[in-house]
């Protein structure tokens, strides 16, 4: 009988101890899952219980430009019916695909076409939030780090006024977060196809967001190979917009000289000061806000019926329900920097930066770029670039002062909350009373 060498026993034991690591890291990952599930569906029933609060009646075409400059009429048709009359644009490539999830929503469980829509956003706040979760795990490296950064996305002013809004926004907000997730992968991000899948995606929603989709090519293949993912991507692209027409008869192709006319009239008028301010500040919480439309003839004459608000008795009635918690937001303004500003810090002083990190830093500038050239919105769009700073504040948390970080999110999450809820909410009142004395047609 022989004996075993001396040698196989430390073999045996490497074996075991790879299993039982194995096992480990399989429970990990399952916890992470359950917790981003868990997230997730906090995400998804809190918009979907804000979206109670929305008028349907916004929904109507002759309310365009209401609620702070956004175009629930022209969203709500993109959104619900393959016979929109707007058929998404130039801005917004493939938005109205989305039309067929809510069509089956209608279809398959005798939705009407407005609670499909809730649903739907519902849904993609369920998607986004989960989805922000693993990336802040990845970045934090803490499941209670990831939760609370989580939880502050979702207090943020720009989750709460337009996650369950029914707009390009809260989608938009999921295209630039989608292409990040390669970076979590080995075997995806080397993927060309994954890659030009990314591109689609992050372009669908919002022109612009497919600098997500390039940032994440470039850091993984460098400027040549980005060219070249670009360039198939544009043809992938035409081609399913060909298909779209098909489908969405409305529906156009991306022109050039819509995309000029579109940047000249939303070409920013306001100092640099304030849209640097508005950049890093109406994410957290939007402050004096103010309702009532543009002038319609400045933004799309002889275009899309409007009606009158009395912008003057909306703007006085907003800012004496935010003059209430005035100091509190001067707060949440100052935790909020202190944060950004001490995350920044740490991460240039790390060793070894975090791709993701990078990643959504580069992704912060080029945004920040695009607001100051054509941000004249500038309450519309934080929430496409809320979820990075969520993400970058996670290098904190990898720092000798994660508790300290820690306690400052946490306060953050609580004077959020405690804020911008009640405004929402009084912004939702206002506008139900004042739609409700509105003429019936302009």
């Amino acid at each position: 009988m022989t004996e075993l060498s001396t040698d196989d026993a430390p073999e045996s034991s490497s074996v075991e101890l790879q299993s039982n690591r194995r096992w480990q890291f399989k429970n990990v990952r399952a916890t992470e899952f359950a917790l981003a599930l868990i997230v997730g569906a906090f995400g998804f029933a809190l918009t979907y219980w804000q979206t109670r609060s929305i008028p349907e009646i916004l929904t109507e075409e002759r309310f365009f430009d209401t609620y702070f400059g956004a175009d629930f009429p022209r969203a709500f048709q993109d959104l619900t019916t393959r016979w929109t009359k707007y058929g998404g644009s130039t801005k917004h490539p493939m938005f109205c695909l989305l039309s067929l999830p809510s069509f089956a929503l209608q279809k398959a469980l005798s939705f009407s076409a407005w609670q499909a829509v809730r649903a739907l956003l519902a849904v993609n706040s369920f998607v986004l939030t989960g989805l922000l979760f693993v990336l802040c795990k990845q970045v934090s490296g803490r499941n209670l780090d990831a939760l609370l950064l989580s939880l502050l996305f979702l207090s943020t002013g720009a989750a709460v006024f337009w996650l369950p809004v029914p707009e390009t926004y809260a989608f938009g907000a999921t295209t630039v977060v989608l292409p990040l997730t390669l970076l979590l992968s080995r075997r995806l991000s080397e993927s060309y196809f994954a890659h030009v899948a990314s591109y689609i995606v992050a372009i669908s929603v919002t022109l612009t967001n497919v600098v997500s989709a390039i940032v994440v090519a470039w850091l993984q293949f460098g400027t040549k190979k980005t060219i070249s993912i670009s360039i198939h991507a544009a043809g992938v692209l035409y081609v399913v917009m060909s298909i779209q027409t098909l489908v969405i008869p409305s529906s156009g192709f991306i022109a050039a000289n819509e995309i000029l006319n579109q940047t000249e009239r939303y070409k920013n008028r306001q100092s640099l000061l304030t849209n640097v301010r508005h950049f890093f500040l109406t994410s957290v919480s939007p402050g004096q806000i103010e309702l009532g439309i543009v002038d319609p003839t400045e933004r799309r004459p002889q275009a899309w019926p409007c009606v009158d608000i009395d912008q003057s008795r909306s703007s006085e009635t907003l800012k004496a329900v935010t003059a209430q918690s005035r100091m509190v937001q001067l707060g949440q303004y100052g935790v909020w920097l202190v944060l950004l500003i001490g995350s920044f810090v740490i991460f240039l002083s790390s060793e070894e930066k975090s791709r993701l990190v990078t990643a959504c830093y580069l992704l912060l500038v080029a945004h920040l770029l695009i607001t100051l050239k054509y941000g004249n919105e500038p309450f519309i769009y934080p929430l496409h670039w809320s979820p990075l700073f969520v993400i970058c504040l996670g290098s904190s948390m990898r720092s000798r002062f994660r508790v300290v970080s820690l306690v400052l999110v946490f306060v953050l999450i609580c004077g959020n909350f405690w804020t911008n809820l009640p405004m929402y909410l009084e912004t939702m009142e206002l506008l139900e009373t004042m739609v409700s004395e509105s003429p019936s047609a302009v």
